[in-house]
């Protein structure tokens, strides 16, 4: 009887270390999910209307959906996670002339869970970003 529950014992440490093991291995932060943008107008000054959204879409990975959110001016590596996008990465590849034609400007990132995992929500704008001329806001969150 003694040498069964020793077994059983045994059994359940080797279950358990398995289940830790499996637990450490997954990518924490990792984007899971689906991944959208949405370009907005900025807001009309002097009224307090929402911005409009003036195109939207949605991507398997969070790389794919900032490229397509910036008209491929800013292409990250589909290693990079989203906890570890900084600004410089949201810059837009400057061409020849070292200008920008069509510039997009990423305005904030929304993140279904905590620490930067989950679907997201780019937020991008087809001026400079926020300014004493610009401003943007919506006033619900996207279905879905």
């Amino acid at each position: 009887m003694k040498k069964k529950r020793l077994v059983v014992a045994l059994a359940m440490l080797g279950v358990i270390a398995i289940g830790i093991a499996l637990i450490a291995a997954i990518p924490w932060g990792t984007s899971n999910g689906m991944h959208c943008y949405a370009l907005l107008s900025p807001v009309t000054p002097g009224t307090n209307e929402a911005s409009t959204i003036l195109e939207s879409g949605c991507y398997d990975s969070f790389a794919e959906s900032i490229e397509a959110a910036t008209d491929g001016q800013v292409k990250l590596d589909a290693t990079v996670r989203p906890q570890d996008v900084t600004d410089e990465m949201l810059e837009p590849e400057a061409y020849p002339s070292g200008m920008v034609p069509n510039l997009s400007t990423v305005i904030g990132i929304d993140y279904k869970d905590t620490n930067y995992a989950g679907s997201s929500y780019t937020w991008v704008v087809s001026q400079a970003g926020c300014s004493d001329v610009y401003s943007y806001g919506v006033s619900s969150m996207p279905s879905g």
